[in-house]
């Protein structure tokens, strides 16, 4: 299994502590005329559904234009609500005004329920998030609505678990998103590397090693072919527990060559720093 430092693991049961709370409450219609649509799809492996919300913009309704998208990702013990809740994200809001001083960058919002999964697939056993990510959910839902599906107009941002899913998806996928912005990214934390357990095979140590080397998303920004496929932003406060791995990350994209922009501001793992990153994320992919 994956051992994390001792005080990383003691912060992240601190984070859930703190996130923990009853089903997040939000407005299905806003005055604006944008919508937030809880939506589910089955993943026939785990013989489950997986939940998501949809937030499309003022105008939607009303036209047949299709729309850029963003798949926007939790934290660890958030849901796919969290971010569209009142109590925490505020999504809706934010986007809202966003989007009504700056009409010409509007987009679909996608948000998945992750679950604790660290959006990768897991080692062993049904649980392939990853995979039901890139080859159910998003086909399905770039059918559903009105999306422009091509990577060009397709983003990714997440914070925390979310922002170190938004590096691995954009390392592993460079073909499906054209920019990323990962908000206080849990590289660290994401990412530990192999204790061989006692009584393990060579060849089954071998096999833990790879998969947490393909998870790793230092080494897979490092192997990219095309070093200038995607965009990255890492946004990450001054106070953030996650900022040395993000810095490691920004690092050695730069030394690669790699697009890669680093906002540090004052502030701390929290979501008064990511309600303020959401519209510079929406700033970002409008370049």
């Amino acid at each position: 299994m994956f051992r994390y430092p001792t005080f990383l693991t003691a912060a992240f049961a601190a984070l859930a502590l703190a996130f923990a709370s009853n089903a997040a409450s939000y407005a299905q219609d806003a005055p604006s005329g944008s919508s937030l649509d809880a939506r589910t799809i089955h993943n026939d492996a785990l013989d489950a559904d997986m939940r998501y919300v949809v937030y499309t913009p003022a105008g939607y309704a009303d036209s047949d234009e299709s729309y850029p998208v963003l798949y926007l990702l939790h934290g660890y013990s958030d849901d796919e609500k969290t971010w569209s809740s009142d109590e925490k994200g505020r999504m809706q809001g934010i986007c809202d005004k966003y989007f009504e001083e700056h009409p010409d960058r509007k987009r679909i919002i996608v948000m998945p329920d992750g679950r604790v999964t660290w959006y990768r697939n897991a080692f062993e056993g049904p649980d392939q998030y990853e995979t039901f990510f890139f080859e159910n959910f998003i086909p399905a839902v770039e059918k559903e609505y009105r999306i422009k599906a091509d990577r060009e107009n397709r983003a990714i941002a997440g914070l925390s678990m979310g922002g170190y899913g938004t590096l691995l998806y954009a390392v592993h996928h460079p073909d499906v998103f054209s920019a990323a912005y990962a908000m206080s990214p849990a590289v660290m934390v994401g990412q530990q590397r192999q204790r061989r357990p006692d009584g393990i095979s060579d060849e089954k140590f071998a096999e833990m090693t790879k998969k947490a080397e393909n998870d790793d998303v230092i080494l897979q920004l490092e192997k990219l072919e095309d070093k200038s496929a995607v965009r990255f932003t890492i946004d990450c406060g001054d106070d953030d527990f996650c900022l040395d791995g993000a810095y490691r990350f920004f690092q050695t994209a730069k030394r690669l060559k790699v697009p890669c922009e680093l906002r540090v501001r004052d502030g701390v793992h929290s979501w008064d720093y990511w309600r303020v990153s959401l519209p510079l994320a929406l700033d970002f992919f409008s370049k």
